[in-house]
């Protein structure tokens, strides 16, 4: 009976494994769930496994072939369960163009081995982001653009990259933006954000952009990803508007990315001669602080250059042809920039020191640089300037120096004078003084009073400090103990969103007793974690105080008068009185 019991139980187990099938898909996604042939370079997409027929939590990690080119976002995945399918998504992107093939994926189970097709993706840096551009422009949908203002520029050459938010609805906020990935470049300067509009083919767009200036000290061909945005769009108003406070924003957060840009930059042609600088410049001038200077009397040397060039990797020159009798060191150097004319220059200081009280001439000056317009080296030189030196007046030491030698001729001449004449030297009187000196001293009564006035004065400023610290600890004491009135008093008063900011940094400055300028979103952070504030609680009030500083910072008045944003200051400021 046994026997036949244990038979059926293997034949219905090999059954079980003979009949056993599982399935295994792959699919490729952009961002917002669309089908995916074509990515652009940096920009990331989905990868979708879907496995059908197994158990999920016994379900095997899939190998996926031809990842290895691929940099995969959070160093893993996450797993949805849909209709019985197993989802398993991978967020990946590809820093390098070209046709790529994924896949398949496999699993094994039970000694089976299931795979998947294969997806081709071809990935490029412009033809994409232009197609996206353009699909999106048609849509007036919000997007994230770069670009930079040469395609192909020489090493040191300086170059702008221009990233701008561009949006046609006035209830899109910027909320929170990424920075492109600048790590190969120098970054000279930051301009922005800067707000303007703009109509695009019928449509009128509002722009937050910025501008950088970067340089590249290698040559060689450099990709700049995508980088990405978080925005915010108003739901429109309804009745269940006054409730968002106790349910949640009624704002959707929603992400763009941006296009990936290619930069080509050659090396400089072959040169004998040190090279200065790399640009277009005009001129080389040089001007001195004074005409006229006393011996050893510092000159100020001040070498201007004008024109347009990478002026932040531009060193001090070194000064030819000085003068023997003269020495210089570097001082400063500073950039300039006109707002009327617009001109853009570099500013090198100098110090001089003639060290002989003789004319001192400074020849002219050369600057050499590789002329990025011609592709070609050339030179500006400065003109020659003169400052007149007077002589210093010589001291009685000095003097009796220089005169040494006439000094010892004259002893020997005195040695050979014939004895007639010696009564012609009179001896030096040893006794005595030439005149009387006398010296007036301080009276007893005047000294005491000196020193009496003295110490009356020492104790008046110890007790004057005194008070003033108790004072200020007696002001500070009522700013923390009324705080909160203030701020709650405050509130009825604002004229806007865009001082929320200010108001809760004055906040925690009155109620901590610390300055307001020491106070970043981190250390408000810690302070609310130290209070007893939740990880999650505290999350939520970074993206509050993020909006409050957006309004300031991006000077955006699209959300300046937001009644939900304006409600959810209240019930911070509710909470934080309890916990601080």
């Amino acid at each position: 009976m046994m026997a036949k019991i244990v038979g059926k139980i293997l034949i219905l187990f090999l059954f079980f494994n003979l009949t056993f099938s599982a399935k295994v898909e792959l699919t490729l996604k952009d961002m917002d769930g669309k089908a995916l042939k074509k990515a652009s370079i940096g920009e990331p997409f989905m990868l979708e496994v879907f496995i059908d027929g197994i158990n999920s939590k016994t379900s095997p990690e899939p190998d996926i072939k031809g990842l290895d080119v691929f940099k995969v976002h959070n160093a893993g995945c996450y797993m949805d369960i849909i209709n019985g399918w197993i989802i398993k998504k991978y967020k990946i992107r590809c820093d390098k163009e070209g046709e790529y093939t994924i896949g398949p994926a496999t699993i094994s189970v039970r000694d089976k081995v299931f795979s998947s097709s294969t997806k081709k993706i071809f990935v490029d840096a412009e033809s994409v982001s232009q197609e996206r551009c353009e699909k999106l422009t048609k849509q007036a949908s919000p997007f994230l653009y770069l670009k930079l203002d040469k395609d192909e520029v020489f090493v040191g050459e300086k170059v702008k990259a221009t990233l701008s938010f561009l949006y046609s609805d006035k209830s899109t906020s910027l909320d929170f933006i990424r920075e492109p990935d600048f790590t190969k470049f120098d970054i000279e300067s930051k301009i922005g954000p800067i707000e303007e509009s703009k109509k695009i083919k019928g449509v009128t767009y509002y722009i937050v952009k910025w501008v950088f200036e970067l340089c590249v000290r290698n040559d060689g061909i450099f990709l700049i990803p995508a980088c990405s945005a978080d925005y915010l769009v108003q739901k429109k108003k309804s009745r269940l508007s006054s409730l968002s406070l106790f349910f949640g924003s009624q704002a959707t957060r929603k992400r763009a990315y941006s296009n990936a840009v290619r930069l080509k930059v050659l090396p400089l042609p072959p040169h004998n001669s040190p090279i200065d600088g790399i640009g277009s410049f005009s001129l080389y001038d040089l001007q001195v602080d004074q005409l006229i200077a006393k011996e050893g009397e510092g000159v100020v040397l001040r070498f201007t250059l004008h024109g347009d060039g990478n002026f932040g990797a531009i060193d001090m020159p070194v000064l030819e042809n000085m003068p023997e009798h003269c020495r210089y060191y570097d001082s400063k150097s500073y950039l300039i920039n006109n707002d009327v004319s617009g001109e853009t220059g570099k500013c090198f200081e100098y110090i001089v020191q003639a060290l002989e009280g003789r004319d001192l001439e400074i020849p002219s000056q050369a600057f050499n640089y590789f002329d990025v317009k011609t592709k070609t080296y050339k030179t500006v030189k400065s003109r020659p300037a003169f400052v007149s030196i007077i002589p210093a007046v010589r001291s009685v030491e000095q003097k009796t120096e220089d005169n040494i030698d006439t000094i010892e001729e004259s002893i020997s001449s005195v040695d050979n004078v014939k004895e007639e004449n010696v009564d012609i030297l009179r001896a030096l009187n040893k006794s005595g003084s030439w005149y009387a000196v006398s010296l007036r001293s301080m009276s007893w009564k005047w000294f005491f009073m000196f020193i009496i006035f003295s110490l009356i004065y020492g104790a008046f400023n110890i007790i004057r400090g005194l008070g003033l610290r108790l004072n200020a600890r007696s002001r500070q004491a009522i700013r923390k103990r009324k705080a909160f009135p203030i701020a709650k008093k405050q509130m009825k008063t604002l004229h806007g969103n865009r001082q929320l900011y200010s108001l809760f940094v004055t906040l925690f400055a009155n109620r901590l007793g610390i300055p307001g300028t020491l106070f970043t979103q981190e250390k408000i952070k810690d302070i609310l974690l130290q209070a007893g504030m939740s990880s999650v609680d505290v999350e939520k009030w970074n993206l509050f105080i993020t909006r409050c500083a957006a309004l300031v910072y991006s000077g955006s008045s699209v959300s300046e008068n937001n009644d939900e944003l304006f409600n959810q200051a209240q019930t911070w400021l509710e909470r934080l009185e309890k916990i601080l």
